[in-house]
C-alpha cells in the first residue's frame, strides 16, 4: 500500500465529482456516507490531513478509505459482505429438532413433562453430537420459534357461590384456627 494516493482529476479517474454528489445525496447508510464525502473531497483536490479533519477521523482511517476507492471504485463506499461462522446444526438438522421438540419430552425419551434447556442440550449431544452452552441453546430455540414457558398453577376445583360470598364477608387481618 501507498501513502501517494491520487488527487483531483487522477483520484477515481472515470468518476466526476457529481457523479459521486448523486451517490452521497441517495446515501442513507452513515458509513458509506462518510466515505463518499471523503472520496468527493479527494477529488476536488483536498489532502489527507484536510479530510481527517472535516470528517473527525484519523489520517489513517481516511488513507485506507481512500485507497479502497481506488481499488474499488464506487463500491468501495459499501462493506464487503462478509460470511459468518456457519451453525453447527445444519437447516436439514434444525428441522429435525424443531419437529422434535413439538412431539415433546416423553416421545424422545425423557420423562418429565415440558422441556429444559438441559433437556434439549442433552438431545442435541445424544442425537447430532453437537455441544451448545445453555446461553447460546436459548438464542438457537428462539430462532427455531420457541419461548421460554413456567408453569403456573391453577385451580383444580371451582369455589361455590356460597363460599366466594363466604370469603368476601370475612375482614382482612388474621383469624382464629377455631
Amino acid at each position: 500500500m501507498s501513502w501517494s494516493l491520487p488527487i483531483g482529476k487522477e483520484f477515481l479517474p472515470d468518476v466526476s465529482v457529481a457523479v459521486l454528489k448523486k451517490h452521497l445525496d441517495a446515501e442513507r447508510g452513515a458509513k458509506p456516507h462518510a466515505r463518499l464525502n471523503a472520496a468527493i473531497q479527494r477529488k476536488r483536490g483536498w489532502s489527507m490531513d484536510e479530510i481527517a479533519s472535516s470528517l473527525n477521523m484519523k489520517r489513517r482511517t481516511v488513507h485506507d478509505l481512500l485507497w479502497r476507492f481506488t481499488k474499488r471504485g464506487l463500491d468501495a463506499a459499501y462493506d464487503v459482505k462478509r460470511e459468518g461462522r456457519p451453525n453447527h446444526l445444519t437447516v436439514k438438522q434444525q428441522e429435525d429438532l424443531r419437529k422434535r421438540l413439538i412431539t415433546g419430552p416423553q416421545s424422545n425419551g425423557f420423562r418429565e413433562g415440558s422441556w429444559s434447556t438441559r433437556m434439549v442440550l442433552h438431545l442435541l449431544e445424544e442425537k447430532y453430537g453437537k455441544k451448545y452452552t445453555r446461553e447460546h441453546m436459548t438464542r438457537v430455540l428462539r430462532k427455531l420459534g420457541f419461548s421460554p414457558q413456567k408453569p403456573r398453577p391453577s385451580n383444580v376445583r371451582k369455589p361455590s357461590e356460597k363460599e366466594i360470598r363466604e370469603f368476601k364477608k370475612k375482614p382482612v387481618g388474621w383469624y382464629p384456627t377455631t
